[in-house]
C-alpha cells in the first residue's frame, strides 16, 4: 500500500512539471535587493556616564557586524563647550574632517576594543574645576559601512605635576665644549616630572620647556637671586601666597544629594571655614608647600641679567614644548669674549606639563658652573707623593721641607721638574716664586683642614696634594679643575713606595676631566696602587679602570720591599727574619728605539749622588733594622748603601700603548740575590730586567705617558733630553679646543662612551659625597 501511495504522488509531481514546461525553472525572484547591514557599537557599562576622573582613563567598548566584520573603530574627544546641548546635532552638523577622530585599525591579534582617552582640564583652575568632554565612538565594517555614533559624557579635573632638574652641583663645574664629537658632552642636564596624585603609577609622558641663562659672576648671581627669586606658599589648588598673606581653609563639609538631577548629583556645602596666615605654616602641612620661585618676568626687566644662552624653543615648529628629558648645551660662552681660563655660573630653568597640558606652577631651577678653558700656561705638577712628618710606615720619599728632616726652601720635586719645564719651554714657563705654607681651617665639628698654599684657590704650577688632610670632604680641593685647565700638560708624580695614588678623589677626577678636554698627562709613579706587599706574595695587580683607560696600563707588578721591612715574623730564637730585607735593583732604563711613533729617547742611569741628595734616607729601629748607608766614622753618615731606586715595578701595557723604556737591573738577567752590605741582607726577588717600565698612549683624543719611576735620581743631562722629547710628543694636542672636532686624520682609537661613563660615575660619587680624600691614607 505504501509503495502504491509513493508512486501516485511522484506521478502527480511529474505531471505538473511537464505542464509547466521550462518557464518554471526560469521564474525570477521578485522584491528589493538585500544591502550591507551597518555594524553596531556600544560602550561597556564601566566607566559610567558622567564619571569624574583625575587622570586619563581607559574606555572600553564592543562592536558587532551581522553580515561581515569590523575593520576599524574610531573615537573623538570633544569638550562639552564645543559640542553644545545636543550631541546628535553636533555630529550631524559638523563635517567629518572637523571632528578630531582617532582611528584604530583592527588586527587579528588586537581587536582594538579600548583606548586610553586623553581629556582636557581647566588650565587656569585645574583642581577645583571639572571640564566636561564627550567621547564619541563609531565602528566601520569591511565594506565601508559606518555604525551610528554613540557617545558618553565624562568629567575631568587635574593636579599639577612637579618638575625636577638633575645636574652637577655648582661646586662641581662642567667644562665648556664647543661642539659634539669628543669625550666632553657639553653641559649635560636632565629633568623629570611626577604627578603622584593623578598618577601614583604609570605616569604618562610629560612635556617640558627649559631655558638656560648666563654667564654670571658670583656678585651677579647673588643680585639675580635677590631680584628674581622669592619664597612663595602654593596651596593644593595652585594659588600663590606671600609672607603675610592669609588664605581660607575649608573645614569638614556636609554631603547632600540634589534629587532634582537625574541621576542625583552629589554635592557639598561648607560648614566651617578657617583663615590661616601662611607665615604660621611649616614645611609639613596639609594645605600646600613652600617653594623658591623664579620670577622670569622680573629677569626680563633687567637687560644686563637677562642673558639667555639656549632654550627648548624650536623655530621650525614654533613650539617651546618638548618630550626630551635631557639636553647637551654646547658653546655656552658664545656671547662672551674670554681670554683666560674662567669659571662662571649659569641658571637652568625647566617647567613640566602633564597630559592635560596643565603646567607645574612652580618650575624648577638651579645653578651650575662652567669653566671656559684657555690652556694659557705650560705645565702643572700634581705631586701625590705621600709626605709624612715621621717615618712610621713610610720610607724613601723625595726631600720636602718638613723639619727636622730637611732645611731646604722648597720641595725637590718642584725645583727639579720645574727647572726641566723651564729648560724645555723657555725661561718663565714655570712659577718658582710661590712656596706652599700652612693655612689651617677649623670647622664646627672640630675637624681641621690644612692647605699648603699662601692663598686659598691660588693658581700655581705645583701642588703637593698629599699634604692635605680631609679638605676634600668639605669642598676644599687641593687643586681646582679651573686651575688645571689653565695648563696644556699635566705631570702627576707619586715618588715613594708607601701610600696610594687614589684615583677616585676630586683631584684625580679633575686630572681625568683635563684629559677629556684634550690636555696631555705624564704619570711618574712608584708603587702607585700597592703598598705593604710582602716579598713572597708578589703578584700582578690590576689597576683602577680609570687609570687603565686613560694611561694604557693593564696591570702592574711590585717588589714588595715596603712590606718586607715591616714584616715582624720571628724565628724560634725571636729574631726578626726579614729585618733589614731590602730589594733595590733599579739602576736605569733602556730605551726602545723601534716603534710606530718614534721618540728619540736616551739611556737613563741612576746617579747615586742625586739618589742620596734628592731622597730622604732615615735609619730604622726595632724590627725595622734597615740601613740606608754604610756607616763611616770618618765621614758620617757614610755612602749610599746600594745605589739603586727601590720599589720600581713594571707593567703590562694595552694593545694601543707603545713601550718606550725597559727595566735595567743591577743584577742583569739574574734575579736579585742575597748579598751582605754593612752586615745587612738584600732580599731575593724574581728577575725584572727587560720588563716594561715606560710607555706612551695616544688615544687620538689625548696623549699620556706612564713611567714606573721618576726622573729625580737619574743623570741630569739624559734626564733632561728624555723630558724634552716626551714633552714634545705630549704637546701634539689636536683636541685641546674642548670639544672642537679633531682633524680628519686623527681618529679616536678608544671607546669614547666608556671614558664618559668613567668620569660621569665619579662625578655622581662626588655629588653623593662618596669620593675619597688623600687624608684617608
Amino acid at each position: 500500500m505504501r509503495r502504491l501511495l509513493i508512486f501516485l504522488i511522484s506521478s502527480l509531481l511529474l505531471g505538473l512539471f511537464i505542464l509547466g514546461g521550462c518557464d518554471f525553472l526560469n521564474h525570477d525572484i521578485e522584491g528589493p535587493e538585500r544591502g550591507n547591514v551597518p555594524p553596531v557599537v556600544q560602550f561597556v557599562n564601566i566607566p559610567v556616564e558622567k564619571a569624574k576622573f583625575m587622570s586619563d582613563t581607559t574606555i572600553y567598548w564592543y562592536g558587532t557586524d551581522v553580515d561581515g566584520f569590523i575593520v576599524q573603530f574610531r573615537y573623538a574627544v570633544v569638550e562639552e563647550e564645543i559640542v553644545g546641548s545636543d550631541p546628535d546635532a553636533y555630529i550631524a552638523g559638523t563635517p567629518d574632517s572637523l571632528i578630531p577622530w582617532v582611528n584604530l585599525d583592527v588586527q587579528l591579534d588586537d581587536p582594538q576594543t579600548n583606548a586610553r582617552i586623553t581629556m582636557s582640564a581647566d588650565i587656569s583652575d585645574p583642581v577645583r574645576t571639572y571640564v566636561a568632554s564627550y567621547v564619541f565612538l563609531q565602528a566601520v565594517d569591511n565594506l565601508g559601512s559606518k555604525s551610528a555614533v554613540v557617545y558618553k559624557l565624562f568629567y575631568k579635573n587635574n593636579h599639577f605635576p612637579n618638575t625636577s632638574i638633575t645636574s652637577r652641583d655648582a661646586n662641581d663645574p662642567y667644562v665648556n665644549t664647543v661642539t659634539i664629537g669628543g669625550v666632553l658632552d657639553g653641559v649635560t642636564i636632565s629633568w623629570s616630572a611626577e604627578d603622584p596624585i593623578d598618577y601614583p603609577r604609570d605616569p604618562p609622558p610629560f612635556q617640558f620647556q627649559w631655558r638656560f641663562y648666563g654667564p654670571y659672576d658670583s656678585l651677579q648671581m647673588m643680585e639675580l637671586d635677590s631680584i628674581c627669586v622669592g619664597s612663595v606658599f602654593v596651596d593644593i589648588y595652585g594659588d600663590f601666597y606671600l609672607m603675610g598673606d592669609t588664605f581660607m581653609s575649608l573645614g569638614d563639609p556636609d554631603t547632600f544629594y540634589d534629587t532634582t538631577q537625574v541621576p542625583p548629583q552629589i554635592d557639598s556645602i561648607v560648614v566651617d571655614t578657617s583663615w590661616i596666615k601662611v607665615d604660621t605654616l611649616g614645611r609639613n602641612n596639609p594645605y600646600g608647600s613652600w617653594n623658591d620661585f623664579l620670577y622670569l618676568d622680573s629677569l626680563q626687566e633687567y637687560s644686563y641679567l637677562n642673558k639667555l644662552v639656549d632654550s627648548s624653543y624650536d623655530p621650525l615648529t614654533d613650539d617651546i614644548w618638548v618630550y626630551d628629558q635631557n639636553t647637551h648645551i654646547y658653546d655656552v660662552y658664545r656671547n662672551e669674549t674670554i681670554d683666560t681660563t674662567s669659571q662662571y655660573y649659569f641658571l637652568m630653568w625647566c617647567q613640566a606639563r602633564d597630559d592635560s597640558k596643565v603646567p607645574d606652577p612652580v618650575p624648577a631651577f638651579n645653578w651650575v658652573s662652567v669653566i671656559e678653558p684657555r690652556f694659557e700656561r705650560t705645565a702643572i705638577i700634581i705631586d701625590a707623593t705621600s709626605y709624612k712628618t715621621n717615618t712610621s710606615g713610610f720610607f724613601n720619599w723625595p726631600v720636602f721641607p718638613n723639619k727636622p728632616y730637611d732645611n731646604s726652601t722648597e720641595p725637590i720635586v718642584k725645583r727639579v721638574l720645574g727647572q726641566m719645564i723651564d729648560d724645555w719651554a723657555g725661561a718663565g714657563s714655570f712659577d718658582f716664586e710661590t712656596f706652599p705654607e700652612d693655612i689651617l681651617y677649623s670647622f664646627p665639628d672640630g675637624t681641621r683642614c690644612r692647605i699648603q698654599y699662601k692663598k686659598y684657590f691660588a693658581s700655581h704650577n705645583y701642588y703637593p696634594i698629599s699634604k692635605l688632610t680631609k679638605c676634600d670632604n668639605y669642598g676644599i680641593s687641593a687643586v681646582s679643575l679651573r686651575d688645571i685647565l689653565k695648563h696644556k700638560i699635566l705631570i702627576v708624580v707619586k715618588d715613594n713606595p708607601g701610600g696610594e695614588l687614589i684615583m677616585d678623589t676630586a683631584i684625580m677626577l679633575s686630572v681625568l676631566d683635563g684629559l677629556n678636554a684634550g690636555m696631555s698627562a705624564w704619570s711618574m709613579v712608584r708603587s702607585p696602587f700597592q703598598g705593604y706587599v710582602y716579598v713572597d706574595t708578589v703578584t700582578w695587580q690590576d689597576v683602577p679602570t680609570s687609570y687603565m683607560e686613560y694611561f694604557g696600563v693593564i696591570n702592574m707588578r711590585f717588589s714588595g720591599w715596603q712590606g718586607a721591612i715591616n714584616d715582624i715574623t720571628q724565628d724560634e730564637n725571636g729574631t726578626y727574619i726579614n729585618a733589614g730585607t731590602r730589594i733595590e735593583d733599579f739602576v736605569g732604563a733602556i730605551p726602545l728605539l723601534e716603534s710606530s711613533d718614534f721618540i728619540d729617547l736616551p739611556h737613563l742611569a741612576v746617579d747615586t749622588n742625586l739618589l742620596e741628595d734628592r731622597y730622604l734616607w732615615v735609619d730604622g729601629s726595632g724590627f725595622n733594622q734597615y740601613d740606608y748607608r754604610c756607616p763611616d766614622p770618618d765621614n758620617p753618615p757614610g755612602e749610599v748603601l746600594i745605589g739603586a731606586l727601590p720599589e720600581v715595578g713594571y707593567v703590562r701595557k694595552s694593545l694601543l700603548a707603545e713601550a718606550r723604556y725597559l727595566y735595567e737591573s743591577k743584577y742583569g738577567n739574574e734575579p736579585a740575590f742575597l748579598e751582605e752590605y754593612c752586615g745587612r741582607k738584600v732580599g731575593i726577588w724574581e728577575k725584572a730586567n727587560g720588563s716594561v717600565v715606560g710607555i706612551t698612549y695616544n688615544t687620538g683624543l689625548f696623549r699620556t705617558a706612564h713611567f714606573s719611576f721618576s726622573l729625580l735620581p737619574l743623570e741630569e743631562e739624559n734626564a733632561q733630553q728624555c723630558f724634552n722629547n716626551v714633552m714634545d710628543w705630549l704637546s701634539v694636542q689636536p683636541f685641546i679646543q674642548t670639544g672642537k672636532m679633531a682633524p680628519a686624520m686623527v681618529t679616536p682609537k678608544v671607546d669614547v662612551q666608556k671614558l664618559r661613563d668613567i668620569t660621569e660615575d665619579l662625578h655622581l660619587k662626588k655629588k653623593q659625597g662618596l669620593l675619597r680624600s688623600y687624608g684617608e691614607q
